[in-house]
């Protein structure tokens, strides 16, 4: 069903959601797609293998009854929400239902580049959120990998990207007023996830840090459980500081696909109204070769300010500004790798983020640059 929200927009509001595999149905799929294309009737559908993460991700192949030339929906699509065991747990973050409204109400109007949505609804009791989106890999993209760091040139790219982004919502008053895009990073429990963080103290970094030593040195520099946790929270109370945009939040190069060398965006569990360095440095840090980030970050930089300003920022942050928060924000990425669990993301994933977040961290003084 639709209802108006507060915007006087419509939204999908379900009163039940599948949360289990085992309810994608023809018949649910049926109704799940006849907004999109109505008289849509789906015969058959196969549910592929899922991938587990934070949300699961799975292909459906459907078979649809005889239709008109021009039907709009293909013979594969992915299905995304909230399906693992630790779903119920981290939909109280309100990541399903985030994107699900995100891809309803704003993809459509933001200059980013996304998948096509042919349905994305959400359910408030379960805090659920369902989408089924285009098969990327029927149009032949190219996906970023952690473990295949961009080069300069491709950094460049996404740069050019998320400045549209951050110039298009800058000043985040609009997008700041959707209740489900929060403003800064959430700093009370039940403020989507500010549960999680607080979990994250410096007896489960020190825990984190033990458990992965055989894999990634920490520096010396950075090998402070405390000051990490510290320089957090300091940024926390930084996050909803002025100049203030839309961001990603988890800009990391997993949440890209390449369609002839053009950056589009996946994965909007999290969209934030903060500072447009979470971004930037996230980005960044995450994504490129150690090496090849400390040669290329400095004229990234500021390819990336000369980007906004293009874009229509007319009092764009000096260099200086920005690499302050650039250096700043990085601990947010350095936290969140450390901590982050296997069953979110693949070991050899976390292992890359967490040793390329640590050695920035020591390169930029990232916990200097907050006072810690």
């Amino acid at each position: 069903m639709t209802r108006r929200n507060q915007d006087g927009n419509q939204e999908i509001v379900a009163a039940s959601l599948p949360t289990a595999l085992s309810e994608i149905t023809a018949e649910w799929l049926t109704a799940a797609l006849s907004e999109y294309a109505p008289g849509t009737r789906v015969l058959s559908a196969h549910v592929g293998e899922p991938i587990h993460g934070t949300a699961t991700n799975v292909r459906v192949t459907l078979e649809y009854a005889p239709r008109a030339v021009g039907f709009p929906l293909p013979a594969s699509m992915w299905l995304k929400g909230g399906f693992s065991d630790h779903s119920a747990q981290t939909a109280e973050y309100g990541v399903y239902s985030t994107e699900a409204q995100f891809y309803r109400r704003l993809a459509p109007i933001l200059p980013l580049r996304t998948p096509v949505c042919y349905y994305a609804a959400t359910d408030p009791a379960s805090r659920q959120g369902i989408l089924l989106l285009e098969d990327l890999a029927e149009r032949g993209v190219r996906f970023g990998k952690a473990t295949e760091p961009a080069d300069a040139d491709t950094a460049a790219r996404v740069l050019d990207s998320l400045a549209r982004l951050h110039a298009a919502t800058w000043g985040g008053a609009s997008f700041g007023e959707l209740p489900f895009v929060r403003t800064g990073l959430p700093r009370r429990d039940g403020d989507g996830g500010a549960q999680f963080f607080r979990a994250q103290t410096p007896e489960a970094v020190s825990g984190w840090i033990e458990q992965r030593s055989d894999a990634v040195e920490v520096p010396a520099a950075v090998a402070d459980p405390d000051r990490i946790v510290r320089a957090f929270w300091r940024l926390v109370d930084l996050s909803d500081r002025p100049p203030l945009c839309l961001v990603h939040s988890d800009a990391h190069i997993d949440n890209m696909y390449f369609d002839n060398g053009v950056p589009g965006f996946i994965d909007f569990q999290a969209a934030y109204v903060s500072s447009w360095a979470w971004d930037v440095s996230y980005f960044l840090v995450k994504s490129m070769d150690v090496a090849e980030r400390r040669c290329a970050e400095s004229d990234l930089l500021h390819h990336y300010l000369g980007r906004l300003s293009r874009y229509g920022v007319t009092s764009p942050p000096t260099y200086d500004e920005a690499w302050l928060a650039y250096r700043q924000y990085n601990a947010y990425a350095l936290l969140t790798s450390i901590v982050n669990p296997d069953f979110f993301k693949p070991r050899d994933i976390n292992l890359a983020w967490m040793s390329r977040s640590v050695a920035a961290a020591a390169d930029l003084d990232t916990l200097g640059a907050l006072g810690v």
